[in-house]
């Protein structure tokens, strides 16, 4: 044991607890957009897949060397699990519903409220030669 620091308090003395608690984490991913001055950063995302078609998406919309796209592979607590689920599971939808599009990353932003307000009643132009649309992959 070491000696007693005569000069610091007795709670700074006494040894900190260390909780019995075992670390856990998940991975979810995020699609940015990058300028030399500003870093949007997105939404999170649960499946890497879907990171890869946001990341292809948002690209067109942006293009470099004027922007940067990346995909950002983040770890969170597992006590926040639910919460980004939870938001996750509506950006998954967002994307999905936005495949159909002709310009799917204009889409997607537009319904994010990034051009103003969004008006479903004025739906995007949709491109005739994707066979599966909407978040459930509806053929029609």
């Amino acid at each position: 044991m070491q000696p007693k620091n005569t000069t610091a308090p007795p709670v700074a003395q006494e040894p900190s607890e260390i909780p019995n608690k075992i670390p856990s984490a998940f991975i979810y991913y995020t699609v940015d957009v990058r300028t030399p001055v500003i870093r949007q950063t997105g939404l999170p995302i649960l499946v890497k897949a879907l990171a890869v078609e946001l990341y292809l998406a948002l690209s067109v919309e942006f293009p470099a060397p004027k922007f940067e796209v990346i995909i950002q592979a983040c770890a969170a607590d597992a006590e926040d699990r639910k919460s980004f689920e939870r938001r996750a599971s509506r950006n998954k939808d967002l994307i999905i519903s936005c495949r159909s599009a002709d310009r799917p990353g204009y889409e997607y932003l537009a319904r994010l409220g990034q051009y103003g307000e969004y008006d479903p009643r004025h739906p995007a132009p949709q491109n005739e030669e994707v066979p599966f649309r909407g978040a459930h992959g509806d053929s029609q």
